[in-house]
């Protein structure tokens, strides 16, 4: 799924052949890995006074791109492009694809159109939200 969606990014982006970026995370060089998230549930939230607990602080993912399937719980956020932290909503139906800054990089080399396209890796994190557990199960595309 991952390479279908690397497919049509670059399809999107007119960057020539369709499997350009597909060819690059197919090398034996390459990698990717699995990785599963838990975080426990925090029992303790009314002594926060309105604090926002962070699970896993503000970064970017270094990959070409995660594709992450979670439970319920929506503690992920990102940052857009005016600042503000955004609540990603999850259920255990949704898949989400996050560009990385490989993605990124390796696009803009190619061609300029990527800065201004809606591919743009963001800063993310995870919070705690209403004392649940969270569980995610991320798989990270890397390339040579």
């Amino acid at each position: 799924m991952a390479c279908e969606v690397l497919e049509m990014i670059a399809e999107e982006l007119d960057m020539g052949a369709r499997d350009i970026v597909n060819r690059l995370i197919c090398d034996e060089k390459s990698d990717s890995c699995i990785r599963v998230n838990h975080y426990p549930p925090c029992p303790d939230l009314q002594t926060l006074s309105g604090r926002t607990l962070i699970r896993f602080g503000e970064h970017t993912d270094p990959q070409l791109i995660s594709v992450l399937r979670s439970n319920n719980e929506s503690s992920l956020q990102i940052c857009n492009r005016d600042g503000a932290w955004i609540s990603i909503p999850f259920d255990h139906t949704t898949i989400f694809f996050n560009v990385g800054d490989s993605l990124q990089f390796q696009i803009a080399v190619v061609d300029d159109i990527f800065r201004r396209a809606a591919f743009e890796r963001e800063d993310n994190a995870v919070i705690v939200s209403d004392g649940k557990r969270r569980r995610e199960f991320v798989q990270g595309i890397h390339m040579v």
